[in-house]
């Protein structure tokens, strides 16, 4: 009998112990899988078959099991959280963690939210994600792990820092219809003026993006929707248009309105219809630099 995933966790939780430093580590024994325990302070006493022996640390054969530090874990992923799952609520989270104190701020923040089930099972699986990644990069073997899990999901923020500008140029004024040719300067000035949301996948690379045009009361233009070819077909899309559709600020919206050539289905599964009142609209269009 080898290691087990319990196991694994086990000895992270161990090195997780006051925030990453813990007296206690834990090693593993590569070639025969097996754990080994080290208490620097003499506050535990281990059994002596998991006894890390004297001379491990001058072996290659044993690796240290990381802490939630190492492995980041910490606040980066309560952020990751709160961008995917209430956006919103970003600027009041940053303020929690600007001070001590804030774990326990937070889990009463979310239960208020009815988010905190939704937090447990996110760090959970996450927690699992990454000791996962870790022991198939260290060489070692979980009895009860064939293979490691796909995460195949996306996160929305509306972080303009995180938005890739020449990217979404480069996607407006080459390959849509509604913006061809429009120059940087003028989607630069677009975005700014605009609730901007971005959708990336784990490695921070954005999939896709829109604006949104309003004044946070009565009314909301939807505009340069848009998903990079490679991602298309993976509901990517309707997951961004859920999350800004969602966002705490466009809550007290009454009309949203939006123009599509192709995308009706998608826009109807959201809500959008075609025009209630038609003839009570009016519009005045004047020939530009693009079809904006």
């Amino acid at each position: 009998m080898g290691l087990k995933y319990c196991d694994i966790e086990w000895a992270f939780d161990v090195a997780s112990l006051n925030d990453g430093m813990s007296d206690v580590s834990v090693a593993v024994h590569v070639p025969d899988g097996k754990l080994y325990a080290r208490d620097d302070q003499g506050h535990m006493n281990f059994d002596e078959d998991i006894q890390l022996p004297e001379d491990a640390c001058q072996s290659d054969d044993y690796v240290w099991v990381p802490s939630k530090r190492d492995l980041n874990l910490g606040t980066s992923l309560v952020f990751q959280f709160v961008e995917m799952e209430m956006p919103d609520a970003y600027p009041r989270v940053e303020r929690m963690f600007a001070r001590k104190g804030a774990d326990s701020r937070f889990k009463s923040f979310l239960e208020s939210r009815g988010m905190l089930e939704k937090w447990y099972q996110f760090e959970e699986d996450e927690t699992r994600f990454a000791l996962l990644s870790w022991c198939r990069d260290q060489g070692i073997a979980l009895d009860d792990v064939t293979e490691l899990p796909v995460r195949t999901e996306y996160f929305v923020s509306t972080d303009r820092e995180k938005l890739d500008l020449p990217l979404i140029h480069q996607c407006l004024s080459e390959d849509s219809y509604w913006a061809n040719g429009r120059s940087f300067e003028d989607v630069t000035t677009s975005f700014r003026n605009s609730l901007c949301f971005g959708i990336y996948n784990r490695q921070g690379e954005m999939v896709g993006f829109c604006r949104v045009i309003t004044d946070y009361v009565s009314f909301a233009y939807l505009a340069d929707v848009y998903v990079l070819p490679q991602y298309r077909l993976q509901g990517i899309g309707r997951q961004l248009l859920e999350k800004v559709l969602a966002h705490g600020a466009l809550q007290h919206i009454s009309r949203w309105m939006l123009g599509t050539r192709d995308a009706h289905d998608l826009y109807k599964k959201l809500g959008f219809e075609k025009l209630s009142e038609p003839d009570i609209f009016m519009e005045q269009l004047k020939k530009k630099r693009d079809a904006g």
